[in-house]
């Protein structure tokens, strides 16, 4: 049955008469056909019989003439008994096309047919007995009209089997059509809202959803589901809305035309259910959603707050949460049972209660729990629940720097083991704070409360700790306080570059950088020294604001000494300077009020050419190639012309010696001297340029006004061909050798290396290998090599003031690579490669040009400046010990050979190295590495392969390691495979062992479990992409295979780490190579039986469980990583 309640039938007339003598009566709730008489008996069949629900009509409009089944979706309760099944009575409100549908209508054209869109008025219905809602039974002589089209329908089956007789299976057309088998359907839907005998177009639905829950709903609950429209649709159209009700395979159960925007449905029993809603005719612009009706259940358990932090001492309510809050559950709640499970901690939970609706847990210290409710035979259990004492976690600062007298505020808000935090306990929050040498600052000691301001009027250090009971080093920020100061000051070009001289009506741009100033206003004064050295204001700038990026910006405001004002005033060699006055009441700034910079700008009154640089993308550069667009910069001062006469040439090389061609002119206009001295134009180096000539570097050089410029760099140099010399990384790999490739081709002949036929393919190999670690090319490798080794390249060299290899190792960069000069030089050129990584790999992200490169080598402090070419390398005794860099054009001594003076490469007084001169050195070994190449390959017929699979392979290497129980230790040397750094291992540095013996880690460095929790962090840990988090391995059904890395790290930060050296799937034992601290593991019991080593802090080789508390069942448990593409055999 669809409804718990029966359904009055009041009558308007006496049963007795017209209609069936079994119709429904008052109250009664069903209605039974005529039984057919007895044999030898008269017929008191009723003069019409029902019509109910399987009935079966026709239409004269219809293109297929046979019958077609009604459908009752008007009501779900009304019923009669058809030999012994139930039938639901038909009524006149089966009238929309869900209830009869005739497929294809004849009209308009009976030629082309079109679905149809039936609209049925019914007339001829038994009137006596009206149901409620207003709708009257339908009987075998009622007919209706199609108000859509027009077409007559008639009912020639009244769905009833037990009354069929011959007369209406002659009536019917039986041939016509295969009967169908009765539809018994259950009440099981009712409907609030009454069936409808209009159909008026409705509102376009958008979408179907219930008013509470969600796609479950409860059973035996009135259900309300609200229509969504498209556009804004009036009333009227919201009321036309029509829905359905469709059993989980689409067969209609119910309909309500004209229902309006909501609905209200009972279900009484449990499944799947689809609501259709729509506006005008079924299936246009429908919208049908499916519901899942269930019988309200247990859900979970939780605390009456649903909170998982709880306080200690305290009595904690535990409820049943069902599945639809609200609505009462199926059962006695009386017959809950409960009990409560200690996870860890030192506390001790006690269920105050074990049986009823709720419980209460209290717990007299820390620990953690879990709260087991059984209900109906089925046991949910709570997420852990933490019973903790409530007190300080972390502390917040508005800002962790500032100033003096800037107020910072404070607080632990929300940062609490428990928050919100109750109004007693923010009462006891005290606050206390110590400078950077641990002297307390005073007045804290009187402040109390969740958050506190403070102004510092001292600049410092300070750590500020809040607290309950005790202070801890663990829960408190440290802020710095500073002065406003001033950290930088100089004289720099308006374009760029620090400058100490300027001319007359030359630009001078006052760079300026502060700290914590942001916000305060001072005035800039520009002034000079007089003859006694004593400052002479010229001008005065007011009212400039120090910004947030502590930089001011001056464009503007720069000062230009013009000769039409001071020519008469100042001399040369005048010093002028800038100083900066606050204007600040409350604030000092640092290094202001005094003259600045250090160095002072110098007035010079004599014509310079002062410097000629060429730039790329707005970079100054030192080399280029054939193609590249520049642009040419040169600097003047004090020339008496306003435009200057400009000349590029480039110097020809014959054979590799200069002099013995002319230079060819390139370039040759005249520009204008514009910003007190300043000429720039667009400069293309031509590719047709580098066609003449074998040579493959050429040097370019510039010339103003027929005066070559001495003293000065004016030189680019220039690649015939495309090679990686300015900043361009042509990275370079080894290649694979494909399967099926025929003998014959050398593996290291791709590689074509400069200075190749210095060294063996081996040693190529090698190079190559290192490069590509180092994220360089290997040709900028050799070059350096070629210049450290006087391009011998030579391992065991020694340059007899202290240096000895393959890079010039002195003793102490010896020694932070793990090693002596005496070991270096007994050592193979291969050998030897791995220490030059070491030493070089620090600087990895530095190398952007081949003169970085070298620096790292020449001096390590000047790596990373390679494009600067002003940049000092070297001074003083350094400068005068490296004539190699002797480039500039006044570096020339005169010497007496064979009785002549002759001019040679030495240092003049007060020299230096720079950035470009270390640049043309090192260029210079790479061109002429260009002719040195290996020609002849002798690798043989097939390359070796890269994956030694020689040997007992790395596993049984390791185990052999940790097998020796080395002490176990995470101090010390954790990055070395030096004797010293095998003296002791954790777990991570035994990982760390294996990875790098594989091939997997390119540079043996130390790990620990923190960078090892997930791939990406694991990969850029072993900087390499060589490792994957096998998919799936924290299942429980997971199976690690030999070579595996397990993880776990817990929240407090504590983890371990280890090697699979075997599984045994019989036993489900898991054999691990691994460095144990001296707790041993939380198994340690039953590693032991299962025949693993006994001792603890150490290395050994253990036996776990697969799911036992050391690998799966372990706290923080990561899965399984998973080495490949390694060189070694596993």
């Amino acid at each position: 049955m669809w409804s718990t309640e029966p359904e009055t039938i009041s009558e308007k007339e006496s049963a007795k008469g017209t209609g069936p003598s079994s119709g429904p009566q008052s109250g009664a709730q069903e209605t039974h056909a005529a039984e057919p008489p007895a044999a030898g008996e008269e017929s008191s069949a009723p003069a019409e019989l029902l019509v109910c629900h399987g009935a079966k009509c026709t239409c004269d409009k219809a293109a297929d003439p046979s019958p077609k089944e009604l459908k009752v979706l008007s009501h779900n309760k009304y019923v009669i008994n058809d030999n012994g099944e139930s039938k639901l009575l038909a009524t006149n409100k089966e009238n929309a096309l869900p209830n009869l549908n005739f497929g294809q209508c004849k009209v308009p054209n009976p030629n082309h047919p079109v679905p149809c869109t039936g609209k049925y008025e019914w007339k001829d219905y038994y009137d006596h007995v009206e149901l409620p809602g207003g709708a009257y039974v339908l009987t075998e002589k009622s007919t209706a009209i199609c108000t859509a089209k027009g077409g007559n329908i008639r009912i020639v089956q009244h769905g009833q089997q037990a009354n069929v007789t011959t007369q209406e299976v002659e009536r019917a057309n039986a041939g016509a059509w295969a009967a169908a088998g009765p539809l018994v359907t259950e009440e099981i839907i009712q409907t609030k809202e009454a069936a409808n005998q209009t159909d008026e177009d409705g509102a376009s639905v958008k979408s179907v959803e219930p008013v509470l829950y969600g796609k479950d709903q409860p059973l035996n609950t009135p259900i309300e589901f609200k229509a969504n429209f498209n556009g804004n649709p009036t009333d009227a159209q919201k009321q036309g809305v029509n829905w359905i009700i469709y059993d989980a395979k689409g067969q209609p159960m119910q309909l309500r035309t004209d229902a309006g925007e909501k609905i209200t449905v009972t279900f009484k029993e449990p499944g799947t259910y689809l609501i259709e809603a729509y506006g005008k005719k079924a299936g246009d612009k429908k919208v049908t959603k499916p519901f899942h009706i269930k019988a309200n259940e247990i859900d979970t358990v939780t605390t009456a707050d649903g909170s998982q932090k709880v306080r200690v001492g305290e009595p904690i309510e535990f409820r049943l949460k069902s599945l639809f809050p609200g609505i009462s559950l199926p059962g006695n709640t009386e017959t809950i049972s409960w009990t409560v499970t200690k996870s860890k901690g030192t506390g001790v939970p006690v269920l105050s209660n074990l049986t009823g609706p709720s419980t209460q847990v209290t717990c007299n210290d820390d620990t953690s729990y879990v709260v087991t409710a059984y209900f109906n035979g089925v046991a949910k259990q709570s997420k852990v629940i933490e019973a903790l004492k409530n007190g300080i976690e972390s502390v917040g600062a508005s800002k962790t720097s500032g100033r003096v007298k800037d107020s910072i505020k404070f607080t632990v808000k929300d940062r609490f083991r428990i928050s919100p935090a109750r109004e007693t306990e923010k009462a006891l929050v005290k606050w206390q704070c110590t400078d950077a040498q641990g002297k307390l600052v005073a007045e804290f000691s009187s402040k109390t409360g969740e958050t506190i301001e403070y102004v510092f009027e001292q600049p410092g250090e300070f750590t500020i700790q809040p607290f309950m009971v005790q202070a801890s080093p663990k829960v408190a920020v440290k802020i710095t306080i500073a002065m406003p100061v001033l950290v930088t000051a100089q004289w720099e070009y308006p374009e760029g570059g620090a400058k100490d001289k300027t001319g007359w009506d030359e630009p001078n741009h006052a760079a300026m950088v502060f700290r914590s100033a942001e916000g305060l206003v001072f005035d800039l004064e520009y002034g000079y020294l007089d003859k006694e050295n004593k400052p002479k204001p010229l001008h005065v700038i007011t009212g400039l604001k120090i910004p947030e990026s502590q930089i001011v910006d001056l464009k503007g405001y720069d000062f230009t000494p013009l000769r039409s004002k001071y020519g008469k005033a100042l001399q040369e060699g005048t010093y002028f300077y800038f100083k900066v006055n606050c204007q600040s009441k409350d604030y000092n700034i640092v290094n202001t009020g005094v003259l600045q910079p250090q160095k002072k700008l110098q007035l010079v009154t004599g014509e310079q050419l002062v410097s000629i640089e060429f730039l790329k993308a707005g970079k100054p550069v030192m080399r280029a190639e054939y193609g590249d667009a520049l642009k040419c910069r040169i600097r003047t001062r004090n020339l008496p012309v306003s435009s200057a006469r400009v000349k590029i040439l480039r110097k020809e090389r014959l054979f590799g010696i200069d002099g013995l061609y002319p230079d060819t002119s390139v370039h040759d206009k005249t520009y204008p001297i514009v910003n007190g001295g300043l000429i720039q134009f667009d400069f293309v180096l031509d590719k047709s340029w580098g066609s003449s000539l074998s040579d493959n570097l050429h040097s370019f050089y510039v010339v103003v006004d027929g005066v070559k410029t001495k003293g000065l760099n004016s030189s680019l140099i220039v690649y015939k061909e495309a090679v990686a010399a300015n900043g361009g990384k042509a990275m370079a790999g080894v290649n694979k050798m494909p399967p099926g490739q025929t003998a014959g081709k050398c593996f290291c002949k791709d590689q074509d290396l400069v200075w190749g036929n210095k060294i063996t393919c081996a040693e190529r190999k090698k190079v190559v290998e290192v490069a590509k670690n180092l994220g360089i090319d290997p040709n900028w490798l050799m070059s350096v090599m070629a210049l450290e080794t006087s391009r011998t390249f030579s391992p065991s060299i020694d340059n007899g003031i202290g240096y000895v290899g393959l890079i010039q190792f002195g003793a102490a960069a010896a020694e932070t690579v793990g090693t002596t000069q005496a070991k270096l030089v007994k050592m193979t050129f291969v050998e030897q490669m791995d220490y030059v990584q070491k030493f070089l790999i620090g600087k990895k992200d530095k190398y952007k040009t081949l003169a970085d490169l070298y620096l790292a080598v020449l001096y390590p402090a000047a790596c990373g400046h390679g494009s600067e070419k002003d940049y000092v390398v070297l001074e003083g005794k350094a400068y005068r010990n490296n004539p190699a860099f002797f480039k500039e054009d006044d570096e020339f001594v005169e010497k007496i050979r064979k009785g002549k003076k002759v001019k040679v490469r030495g240092p003049k007084e007060g020299g230096k190295t720079y950035v470009w001169e270390v640049a043309l050195a090192i260029q210079s070994l790479y061109t002429e590495g260009l002719g040195l190449k290996e020609s002849t390959f002798s690798c043989g017929a097939v390359p070796k392969p890269n994956n030694d699979q020689s040997g007992d392979g790395v596993l049984e290497e390791m185990k052999k390691l940790v097998d020796q129980h080395i002490p176990y230790s995470q101090s010390g040397v954790r990055d070395s495979l030096s004797e010293e750094g095998l003296k002791k291992l954790d777990c991570s540095e035994t990982v760390a062992i294996y990875l790098y013996k594989l091939g997997v880690m390119p540079t043996y460095s130390a790990l620990y479990t923190g960078v090892m929790t997930t791939q990406s962090d694991f990969r850029t840990a072993i900087g390499s992409t060589n490792i994957d988090l096998v998919a799936g391995s924290t299942a429980e059904d997971f199976k690690p295979q030999r070579g595996d890395i397990f993880v776990f790290r817990e929240s407090d930060g504590s983890g371990h780490t280890g090697i699979v050296y075997e599984y045994d799937a019989k036993g489900d034992i898991v054999t691990i190579l691994e460095a144990i601290g001296s707790g041993g593991a939380v198994s340690e019991s039953n590693q032991v039986k299962n025949g693993g080593y006994a001792g603890k802090g150490c290395s050994r080789t253990a036996k776990y469980k697969r799911l036992g508390g050391a690998l799966y069942g372990h706290a923080g448990f990561k899965g399984y990583f998973r080495p490949k593409n390694y060189t070694k055999k596993l």
